[in-house]
């Protein structure tokens, strides 16, 4: 009988050791996957308040600015009339450029 008292509390504190090792385990990779998340959060912020403050304009919001289509921006993006810039795969056109890149009319 005591042998198997023994055993019994031997197995508990394999199973409690095991249990503690797997909430650390558990406790790292949470951390760590937060830590991958937050990091993606803060690219994705930056470049928001990267195009606030470079006033970048989206396809649609240059197209509305010129009172043009999307297509007729298009090509004069393609004709290298208008510059653009990638931020991931997004395109954007600095305001300051659209404006420059008008011809004044007499």
């Amino acid at each position: 009988m005591n042998l198997s008292k023994n055993k019994n509390i031997h197995i508990e504190m394999l199973l409690l050791a095991v249990v503690q090792e797997l909430k650390e385990q558990l406790h790292y990779e949470m951390k760590e996957a937060l830590a991958g998340r937050t990091s993606h959060l803060a690219t994705k912020i930056n470049a928001i308040e990267e195009r606030k403050s470079e006033d970048l304009l989206s396809i649609k919001e240059a197209a509305g600015l010129l009172g043009v289509s999307k297509i007729t921006l298009w090509r004069l993006r393609k004709s290298g009339e208008i510059k653009t810039y990638m931020l991931g795969s997004q395109i954007y056109f600095k305001k300051s450029d659209i404006l420059k890149s008008l011809i004044p009319v007499s």
